[in-house]
Parts: structure tokens; sequence; C-alpha cells
């Protein structure tokens, strides 16, 4: 049976990579603006959770192209007074926060070639908990609060009477917290932790796995005019530590990981008057670093991406008073390293990373209702192939209905 406590460690270093999703949920649109911060859309309510009261009074759901995965999410509420949001979905995230700032915002294309792969030797695979959320958000003239809570779970139990119980579990909870301060500012903290319990019957019947993970974060972001232009900025910080411990009989092994990584951005936001048209585009300074130590023989290792420069570029325009098209960038500058010790001394290596990736999206809005969808790259340049060509349509897709909230997308 497959064990999960690698599912926590694996969560810790999901911090920078993320691959699927952005928090609680996967809206089309963001992904087809390549995850770009400052244009404002509903799933600011999963980084934010004040904008619950922003987002009020529609239906979400975001389709994965597994018909077993996606979310769901329900917001009612009056927009100004408050927002409540009830949400389920399937999700391998631990925080909200460090999917919004540090993941591929919602979309299943930003794998290891983009985001630095921290997540040292295990060539496991995660795999998603259920993930059932609710939060809340209230206004207070210019100013908003709003507080959410997350809960994750999965378990396999198999008694055989003639041999030991096999298990596997994994739980986790969040709570998380923030501000929007003059109709500019939103601010936002989160912390959340997990477990996991799994016996491995495989290579010893008395050999079990236990994991414990605890991560915190929290970011802001912000508006504002110089110049004749407005401007956006950036900034986050988070910290997770965990341990796995291997326990046979009545000894016990323990590995431990901590990862800590920040980031801040900056740039110019256009905004039509006519609302046919908006663009953002900054520049950032990240750092990811993590620490693993194992015990026994094994390797300490210390590994560390610095970034500059990264770009997030992203721009959409209203070709028909119903049709939407987008595009985004993203870029990235690694200054990669890794310092190992072991018995017989150390191993220093450092090298260069690049990496760039491009994408696009449509939105198509109908009386209240409102379908986006981020296309996959082949159909963009090569269109439908009926033969040969095994890539869906959209990479990912969202409905959602709207029946009296007026907050943007």
């Amino acid at each position: 049976m497959k064990p999960l406590s690698w599912r926590l460690l694996t969560l810790i270093a999901l911090v920078v990579l993320v691959p699927v999703l952005l928090g609680d949920a996967e809206a089309a649109r963001r992904s087809g603006l390549a995850g770009n911060l400052l244009i404002t859309d509903a799933d600011d309510m999963f980084i934010f959770p004040q904008h619950n009261v922003t987002y009020v009074n529609r239906l979400i759901v975001d389709m994965d192209s597994d018909a077993s995965s996606g979310n769901a999410s329900l917001v009612f509420g009056n927009e100004d007074s408050w927002g409540l949001n009830f949400s389920t979905h399937r999700s391998d995230f631990l925080n909200g926060v460090v999917a919004g700032y540090w993941g591929g915002n919602d979309r299943g294309l930003f794998g290891s070639q983009f985001s630095p792969d921290l997540s040292g030797p295990s060539t496991q695979s995660p795999e998603d908990l259920q993930w059932f959320d609710v939060g809340f958000g209230w206004a207070m003239d210019e100013n908003k609060a709003g507080v959410r809570l997350g809960i994750g779970l999965d378990a396999d139990k198999t008694e055989v009477s003639s041999g030991p119980e096999a298990k596997d579990a994994a739980n986790a909870f969040s709570i998380q917290g923030g501000l929007t301060l003059n109709e500019t500012t939103d601010i936002t903290a989160e912390v959340a932790f997990g477990s996991s319990d799994s016996t491995d019957t495989t290579p010893d019947p008395d050999r079990s796995l236990e994991g414990s993970v605890t991560q915190f974060a929290a970011g802001v972001r912000g508006f504002y005019e110089m110049g004749g232009f407005e401007w956006g900025f950036l900034g986050s910080l988070a910290f997770s530590s965990g341990d796995e411990d291997v326990v046979v009989g009545t000894a016990t092994e323990k590995d431990e990981q901590s990862i800590t990584q920040f980031m801040v951005g900056w740039g110019p936001v256009w905004n039509d008057q006519s609302e046919d048209w908006q663009a953002a585009g900054y520049v950032t300074l990240e750092n990811q670093s993590q620490s693993t130590e194992p015990t026994g023989p094994d390797n300490n290792v210390d590994e560390a991406f610095f970034t500059f420069p990264g770009f997030r570029f992203a721009a959409e325009h209203r070709l028909k008073s119903w049709l939407w098209v987008r595009g985004g960038a993203r870029s990235d500058y690694f200054f990669h390293s890794v310092e190992s010790e072991f018995a017989g001394g150390t191993v220093e290596v450092t090298d260069r990373v690049y990496s760039f990736l491009w994408t696009a999206g449509v939105s198509a809005d109908w009386a209240g209702f409102r379908f986006d969808g981020a296309i996959n790259e082949p159909w963009v340049h090569a269109g439908p192939s009926f033969i040969g060509q095994n890539e869906d349509l959209f990479a990912f897709a969202s409905a959602t209905y709207n029946w009296g909230g007026t907050g943007a997308d």
C-alpha cells in the first residue's frame, strides 16, 4: 500500500510548486492572465478573504479536465455589508496565500519547468485532499475585513483478520484573516497545520510513518496613483516547517524540512474608462530556500532559488459586448544553489535557470452567466486537429452565474 506521510512533506514543497490551484478556487480567467495579481478577479476571495463581500450572489463551478476534480463556490450576501462563501474542492495545497503568490495561480500548466522544484529526492506524486471551506467578509465604510476556515481530509483503512491493519490518513486545517484599507490596500495572513499517519506493511509489518507540517504566510497588495499613472505593488513572506517520522518497532528516524520565501513586486496598471480593456505588468524579486535535515547517514541539503528579474505581464480586451479575449506571460531568471553535507565533506553547486511561459484565454457573458476558458497552447497556433491532437481545447474552464452581485468579474 502506498504510504501517505509524503503528503505533508510534499505539501511544504508545493509552496513553490502548487501546479494546479489557487487555494480554493481555480478560475480560468486568472489562468488566462498567467496568474497576474494586479488585475483583480473573483479568485481574490481565496487570497484575501475580505473580498467575500465584493463578489457576492454568485455560484462558481471550476471544471478540471477530469470530471472528478474541480471546485464549487456559493457566495451570497449584500456587497454593502456582508458576504458568506461556502466552497468544496479537490486540492493538494495547504495555504491559500502561498498558492496565490507563488503558485501557478489555479492552472495545471505551471509545473517544475516554471516554478523551482524544491521537492527533494522523493518521486512520489501528490494526490488531492477533499477540502471544505467557509469564508466571511464584511464592509465597514471604505474598509473591509474577512476570515476563512478550511479543513482537508483523506483516509483509507484496511483490516485483515490474519494480518496487520493497513491505514492511510491525512488531515489539514487552515485559518485566514484579511483587511482592505481605504479600498486600495489588501492585507492577508494565514496559518495552516497538517498531519498524516500511515502504515507501510510492504517492507515491515511493524513499519509506520507519521508526518506533520505547519505553514504561515502573509501578503499585501495595493494600488496608488503617481505621475499620472496607476501603480500596483505586491509583497509576501512565508515559512513552512515539517517532519516525517519513520517508526519501525521501537526505533524512530526523523526527517525535518523547512522552507522560507519572500517576494516583492511593482509595476503599472492600466484600466480603460470604458471598461473595454485592462492591462498590468510588474517586476518581481523573490527568494525561496529549503533546508532538509534527515537523521542517519543521509545528506543534509540546503537549496535556494533567488529570482531577479521576474516579469508578470497580462491584458484582456472586450471584442464584443459579450466576448472577452486575454493573454499573459510569466518570465523568471533564477540564481540556483545547492549545498550538500555528507560524511565525506561538502558539495556546492550553482547554476542559472531561465523560464518563460505564455497563456491565453477567452470569456463569454450572457445575462448574468459567464463562461471562462484557459486555452491549451496547441490550439492557439494550430487550431483543431481531428487527427492526432489529443489536447483539450481548454486547459481549465469555469462557469459563473451571478444573480445580483456587482463585483467586477
